[in-house]
């Protein structure tokens, strides 16, 4: 029947088993539930043709139109579907596995449902087509183009798509673990809540993609862009980012503990609660990034960039500070989140650490006034380390009804260290804020003004006191001056 006319053709259920239909025309046929496996349908015409529930299994259609066909059901299983054109077909639930669609055009077509597992789309079209729910497991799409398809909630686990164009595309809910996306395009995408757990990424394109929620939980991303990318909520917990470019991303609430973050620019990043503990960020670049109530606990940032950074209210507890850059517009205040979840005098120590290693970077920078800040709170967080290590346990005992002292085994010591620090800060600011000394010289001076106004004779007994101190002093000082005098 090769080159036949069978244009508009009744052959629902017809039997066409191994039929030799190449070049053929049938378009507007009725090939509903009809057998055609193994047939040859090269470079024939099925325009417009209904297939549904038909059976082509290992068929060959290389280069034939399928345009506008309705294939719903349709079994193509290992068929040879080479440069088939397929625009705006309708292949919901189609069984297209293991077949073979290189160079395919598919542009909008409707693979809703479909089975596309081991197919081969290798530089194969599918812009704008609809693979909602579709199965792409373990398929080849190197290359293929999928501009503005629609995968929401695809499965297309350990699916070649390197070199592959999803801009613009739909992936929300989808399954991509351990995809392979090296070099792909995945521009302005919708990635929401998508799994991409061990995913291949390396050098891709992720410009302005939104990964609201993602799993990206060991996955590789090096060498990406990622700026302007949303990762709100996003899991990257044992990820690989070196290299990575995540400058001007949205960051709030997103997870990448244990993550490999070395090299990676991070530059007028926002994120808000972001988890960064045990990350390794040497080298990275954080400049300008609003990261408050970031939690850096034991991550890695020598040699980071952190001019103009605000890094305050988080916690910085046993992280790596070791060469980092800082400027005026660094803002590293109080480790708020540390501070309130600190219970014992360790974290305490850890908390004055972290105070002590930024005081240094700004020495080092000649930000003198914003190391004294670090030095406040570096001699504050030393103070309540000293109250967790106070206790009176052991000070008063009962035994045999009667009660005894034992000051060995308490630590009130503790106590008035944490007293002492707290007068110290409440009065000079550890000595480094003199305008406190002089706002507390001048309420002695007001209290004194107040007590001359109500009494004028107290300036007798005051007179007396201080002449008796000054000549005490004057009287002790030249006693030990003689005392240290060699006899002649």
């Amino acid at each position: 029947m090769r080159g036949a006319t069978l244009t508009d053709a009744d052959l629902r259920g017809a039997s066409l088993r191994d039929t030799d239909l190449r070049g053929a025309n049938l378009a507007g046929a009725d090939l509903t539930d009809a057998t055609l496996r193994g047939a040859d349908l090269r470079e024939a015409t099925l325009e417009g043709a209904d297939l549904t529930d038909a059976n082509l299994r290992e068929a060959d259609v290389r280069d034939a139109n399928f345009r506008r066909a309705t294939m719903v059901e349709v079994k193509l299983y290992r068929a040879d579907m080479h440069k088939a054109y397929l625009g705006r077909a309708d292949l919901t639930d189609a069984n297209v596995e293991s077949a073979d669609l290189t160079k395919a055009y598919l542009g909008r077509a409707d693979l809703t449902g479909a089975v596309l597992g081991r197919a081969t789309l290798t530089r194969a079209s599918l812009q704008g087509a609809d693979l909602t729910d579709a199965s792409i497991g373990r398929a080849t799409l190197r290359r293929t183009t999928l501009y503005k398809a629609v995968l929401t909630d695809a499965y297309l686990g350990r699916t070649d798509l390197r070199g592959a164009n999803c801009n613009s595309a739909e992936l929300d809910g989808a399954n991509l673990a351990q995809v392979d996306l090296e070099g792909a395009n995945l521009r302005d995408a919708n990635c929401a809540g998508v799994n991409l757990g061990r995913a291949e990424v390396s050098g891709a394109n992720l410009r302005n993609v939104d990964l609201t929620g993602a799993n990206l939980r060991e996955a590789t991303l090096s060498d990406s862009v990622l700026e302007g990318a949303s990762l709100a909520g996003a899991i990257c917990r044992d990820a690989r980012f070196e290299g990575v470019r995540l400058d001007g991303a949205t960051l709030h609430g997103a997870t990448f503990r244990n993550a490999d973050m070395a090299d990676a620019s991070l530059e007028a990043t926002s994120g808000a609660r972001l988890t960064l503990r045990e990350a390794d960020l040497a080298g990275a670049t954080l400049a300008d990034a609003d990261l408050p109530a970031v939690d850096c606990s034991g991550t890695d940032l020598t040699d980071a960039d952190c001019r103009g950074a605000r890094l305050g209210g988080g916690d910085l507890r046993e992280s790596v500070l070791t060469d980092i850059t800082v400027s005026q517009g660094t803002r590293c205040g109080a480790q708020t989140s540390a501070e309130d979840a600190a219970d014992d005098a360790a974290a305490w120590d850890a908390i004055a650490r972290a105070y002590n290693d930024l005081k240094g970077a700004y020495s080092e920078a000649g930000l003198v006034g914003k190391a004294r800040r670090q030095h406040v709170l570096e001699r504050r967080a030393r103070g309540y380390e000293a109250r967790a290590n106070g206790s009176l346990t052991g000070y008063v005992q009962l035994g045999e009804g009667r009660p005894s002292v034992t000051p060995g085994q308490g630590n009130l010591a503790a106590y008035g260290a944490y007293l002492g620090s707290w007068a110290s800060r409440v009065t000079t600011g550890f000595g480094v804020r003199p305008f406190r000394l002089t706002v507390w010289m001048l309420v002695l001076f007001a209290v004194a003004a107040v007590a001359y106004e109500l009494d004028p004779g107290i300036t007798e007994p005051i007179y007396y006191s201080v002449v008796t101190f000054t000549t005490r002093r004057r009287s002790t000082a030249n006693r030990r001056s003689r005392s240290s005098t060699p006899s002649r």
